[in-house]
């Protein structure tokens, strides 16, 4: 809550840029990483129910996403060169869908075209929102 005329005001979240919100939240959870893990583990724990349902929404649309002929080799070795790379930095990196799998405008499939490697700081502030070249605007 913020003051406006010695009285206290709700901010509205919709009226702070998407980017400052994602970015507070990277780093609250960066300086509260423990807290938020135990908060992790205890809501998994406490319902279960929920946690297998949202899991397996998420692995049924990816198993919806492999087409027929996606090289699942191709695939594990995207999965494992992530791996490696975390070992190597010491910096955590995460497999990502460039066109997302569950995108606001469009679907993408899930394939080692798809895939990129990005440090899991990055992936985490794209979410599902754009990809490099999305409506011809190639990223920085």
């Amino acid at each position: 809550m913020s003051q406006k005329n010695g009285v206290s005001v709700k901010r509205n979240r919709r009226s702070i840029p998407r980017e400052k919100i994602h970015e507070y939240n990277a780093r609250f959870y960066a300086r509260n990483a423990d807290k938020q893990r135990e908060r992790s583990a205890r809501f998994k724990r406490d319902n279960p129910v929920i946690y297998r349902e949202s899991n397996m929404r998420r692995y049924a649309a990816k198993k919806a996403a492999i087409p027929l002929w996606a090289d699942r080799a191709e695939i594990l070795r995207v999965y494992q060169e992530a791996a490696r790379l975390t070992i190597e930095t010491g910096v955590l990196h995460h497999v990502d869908h460039i066109v997302p799998l569950n995108g606001k405008t469009v679907c993408g499939l899930h394939w080692h075209g798809n895939l990129q490697i990005l440090p899991a700081s990055d992936n985490l502030k794209k979410l599902n929102r754009y990809w490099p070249d999305m409506f011809g605007q190639i990223r920085a």
